[in-house]
């Protein structure tokens, strides 16, 4: 699945069987919301942003074809590691009280790789020991930004988790327990329509306090309340319980959904 990184939107998904790998025909995926970006008429800054699952070349050639940044991070491997102890620094001036993490770039090729490549690379040594022993590594067409810039780019993915959590959880994404995948597939597409639905309803009606708002918390508060409707003089009139404590959010965001300005 994928998501927008500055917005939360949803971008698309696909089901895949439990035996087929996460990054199967990723690059087709990806491809698909490329294009659909470029279509649009305004000067779009686009970048890939994918865990180690999603390290494979076919993404990287993509990007690079698209003129599109990536920061995709590697799984650790021994020749990496390798490549990384040389380049940290130990000087006479180190604190070995206190925790340090050093950030570099390295020139790297994997065997799968037609190219060379920029991996920035955070080596973390742990307050007491001598040695670095923990490295992580994110391979970045962003070449001319320092290492630690593209570890804070790369770190900003902590959104999406919150993004994931919200349609699995908020609106039962991951519940692919249907006799048949295409009604598996036709659910999950369901979630990722309410789950759209739901932020631009956030996005455009809400106040600003509640953009944040869980679809858990929407409920509790907007959608399971006690109310009458009754009709008089050709109208239609809502009457909420004299205890609702939120009729105050309630009337703001109708008020907006009732302002907005559809597109034909």
């Amino acid at each position: 699945m994928a998501f927008d990184g500055l917005t939360g939107l949803f971008l698309g998904a696909e089901l895949r069987p439990g035996n087929v790998y996460t990054s199967n025909n990723a690059e087709v995926f990806l491809a698909d919301i490329i294009s659909q970006h470029k279509q649009h008429s305004c000067d779009m800054f686009l970048t890939v942003r994918g865990d180690s699952g999603f390290a494979k070349p076919e993404i990287y050639e993509l990007s690079e074809q698209e003129k599109v940044k990536y920061i995709i991070r590697l799984k650790v491997n021994a020749r990496l590691k390798n490549m990384a102890q040389q380049k940290v620094l130990y000087g006479p001036d180190t604190d070995f009280t206190h925790k340090e993490s050093q950030y570099f770039k390295i020139d790297y090729q994997a065997k799968s790789w037609e190219t060379v490549r920029k991996v920035a690379v955070k080596a973390t040594r742990e307050a007491g020991e001598l040695l670095f022993t923990t490295f992580e590594f994110i391979v970045s067409n962003f070449v001319d930004i320092p290492a630690q810039t593209v570890y804070k780019l790369y770190q900003k993915r902590g959104t999406m988790e919150n993004y994931i959590k919200e349609i699995k959880h908020g609106f039962s994404f991951d519940k692919t327990d249907s006799s048949t995948f295409l009604a598996n597939q036709a659910r999950m597409m369901m979630s990722c329509i309410a789950y759209t639905v739901i932020h631009l309803m956030k996005e455009l009606t809400f106040p600003d306090k509640e953009k944040k708002s869980t679809v858990a918390t929407i409920r509790f508060k907007v959608f399971h309340i006690a109310g009458r409707l009754t009709r008089h003089a050709r109208k239609i009139k809502v009457r909420l319980s004299t205890g609702y404590v939120f009729s105050s959010l309630f009337w703001t965001i109708l008020e907006n959904i009732q302002q907005l300005v559809l597109l034909h």
